[in-house]
C-alpha cells in the first residue's frame, strides 16, 4: 500500500486494548490510525474520515464481524481490508473468501496475538483491485439495453471485434504450448468494451453464434498464416448458449477446412457451469466435437457444483485450474491443497492441466512443483494483439532456458 497511497487506517474491535495496540502499531509504521468499537461508529468513520485501509475483527462478542464486512461492501468501499481473528484457520479462510466475493480488497489476515512487524508488512503490501473496471461502455449498456444491443449487432456484422492472444507456457521447459483467444472490441465512441459486458448481450439477443463464427474465423486464419510449431494450439472460448447449437461442429470444421488447419490445433474451452444446464445436450455436442478432432477444455475448474461428475462423463482433454485458487495459494493452505489435488486428478485422468491467473514467480514455482503441465497469466505475458504474438514468441523462445528460469526466480517477463 505505502504511506503515500494509504495514509489512514481504521480499526474495529470490541476489545479496547487490542484496538489500541493495532492503532499503535499502524502509527509506528507511519500511518494515521483510529479505532471504532461498534459498527455504526465504524461506518460513519469509513464514510467521513475515508480510511484507505480497515482492520476488522471477526469475533467481537455481541458484534458480528461478518456483518461488518457485508455492510462495508454495500458502501462500495474500495480500500484494503485486513481481517484479524483468533478463530480456527478454516473459519478465517471462509471469512476471507466471503470478503473477496463481496468485492472487498482483501489485504491479508492478522492472527491474534499479532506483532508490529506483521501489521507493517500487511500495510506495506500492494493491493490489486480485482473488481471489474467500470467503463463508459459498461454504463451505457446498463442505461440503454436497446442502444447497446444495436451497437453490438453492428460491430459483429462489420467485423469490428478482433482477437488478442495470451500465451500458455510449459511448466516443464518454458516453451510456448499455445495461446488463448480473447475477443476485443474497441468502439469509436464507447472506447474499449470489456468481454464481460458484451458477451452476455450477445447471448441475450441471439448473436452468440455469429460472435463465435467471427472470433473463430479470425483465430483459424491467424493460425494458418503464422509460423508456429505443430504442437501449438489455439484455445477458443465457447458460450453456454453454444452448446444448444446443433450446427456448431460443422461450422467449426468448415473454417478449419477452408484454411487447411487440422481441428486438433484448436482447443475449445467451456466453463464448468455451462456444461450442466443441458447435460444430455452438452454430452451430444461435446462428443461430436471430440470426434471431429477438437480438443476440449473445462475452464474455471473447481468453481461449480459438479466438477468431478463433469470430468467423468464428458470427453474433456484439458483441465484449467481456476485463477481464484491459484491466486490464493500463498495465503490459503486450503487453496494450495485444492490446486495440488486438481493437478494430480488431471494427471490421473490423462488430462493436460493448465494453471490460469499465474501472476507471481512464487505461483509459477508452486504449480511447477505440483506437476502442472502449463501456466498462463500476467506474470508470463499479458494478452496481446494477434499481430504481435509471433514476434513475442520468437523473443521468448530465443532466450530459453534463461528467460523461463528468470521468470521463475525473480518475476521478470518479456512484455509484448
Amino acid at each position: 500500500m505505502g504511506t503515500d497511497r494509504c495514509p489512514r487506517v481504521l480499526v474495529i474491535d470490541d476489545d479496547a486494548l487490542v484496538a489500541a495496540m493495532a492503532v499503535a502499531h499502524a502509527r509506528s509504521t507511519g500511518y494515521e490510525a483510529r479505532a471504532a468499537s461498534d459498527p455504526e461508529q465504524f461506518l460513519v468513520l469509513v464514510r467521513e474520515w475515508k480510511p484507505c485501509c480497515v482492520i476488522v475483527d471477526l469475533m467481537m462478542g455481541t458484534l458480528d464481524g461478518i456483518g461488518v464486512l457485508k455492510q462495508l461492501s454495500q458502501t462500495g468501499y474500495r480500500g484494503a481490508v485486513i481481517i484479524t481473528s483468533g478463530a480456527a484457520p478454516h473459519l478465517v479462510e471462509a471469512a476471507r473468501t466471503y470478503a473477496i466475493e463481496c468485492g472487498l480488497q482483501y489485504a491479508g489476515t492478522l492472527p491474534k496475538p499479532f506483532r508490529r512487524g506483521e501489521v507493517a508488512a500487511l500495510l506495506d503490501s500492494p493491493i490489486d483491485d480485482a473488481r471489474p473496471e467500470r467503463t463508459i461502455a459498461t454504463e451505457f449498456a446498463e442505461k440503454s439495453y436497446w442502444g447497446f444491443s444495436v451497437a453490438l449487432r453492428k460491430a459483429i456484422q462489420d467485423s469490428e471485434l478482433e482477437i488478442h492472444l495470451q500465451p500458455k507456457v510449459s511448466c516443464l521447459d518454458g516453451r510456448v504450448t499455445g495461446a488463448e483467444v480473447l475477443a476485443r472490441w474497441n468502439h469509436p465512441v464507447l472506447g474499449s468494451v470489456p468481454p464481460a459486458t458484451f458477451v452476455p448481450y450477445a447471448e441475450q439477443i441471439g448473436l452468440v453464434a455469429q460472435l463465435t463464427d467471427l472470433i473463430s474465423a479470425q483465430a483459424v486464419a491467424w493460425l494458418a498464416s503464422t509460423s508456429v510449431p505443430e504442437h501449438f494450439t489455439l484455445s477458443i472460448n465457447l458460450s453456454a448458449a453454444e452448446l444448444s447449437e446443433p450446427g456448431l461442429a460443422r461450422r467449426l470444421v468448415d473454417k478449419c477446412v477452408e484454411h487447411g488447419v487440422p481441428p486438433r490445433r484448436l482447443m475449445l474451452e467451456l466453463t464448468e457451469t455451462s456444461t450442466v444446464k443441458d447435460s444430455i445436450g452438452s454430452l451430444e455436442v461435446l462428443t461430436r466435437l471430440g470426434l471431429e478432432g477438437f480438443g476440449l477444455s473445462i475452464d474455471d475448474f473447481g468453481t461449480g457444483y459438479s466438477s468431478v461428475s463433469q470430468l467423468a462423463r464428458l470427453p474433456f482433454s484439458e483441465l484449467k485450474v481456476d485463477r481464484s485458487f491459484v491466486g490464493a495459494m500463498s495465503t490459503s493452505p486450503r487453496s494450495a491443497t485444492v490446486v495440488r489435488s486438481i493437478i494430480a486428478m488431471a494427471e490421473g485422468l490423462g488430462l493436460t492441466s493448465i494453471a490460469e491467473g499465474v501472476e507471481t514467480a512464487d505461483q509459477l514455482r508452486a504449480v511447477t512443483e505440483m506437476g502442472c503441465s502449463s501456466a498462463q497469466g500476467f506474470h508470463l505475458a499479458r494478452p496481446m494483439p494477434a499481430s504481435r504474438f509471433a514476434a513475442w514468441m520468437h523473443d521468448w523462445e530465443s532466450e530459453l532456458p534463461h528467460t523461463f528460469l528468470r521468470a521463475q526466480e525473480d518475476g521478470a517477463r518479456i512484455e509484448p
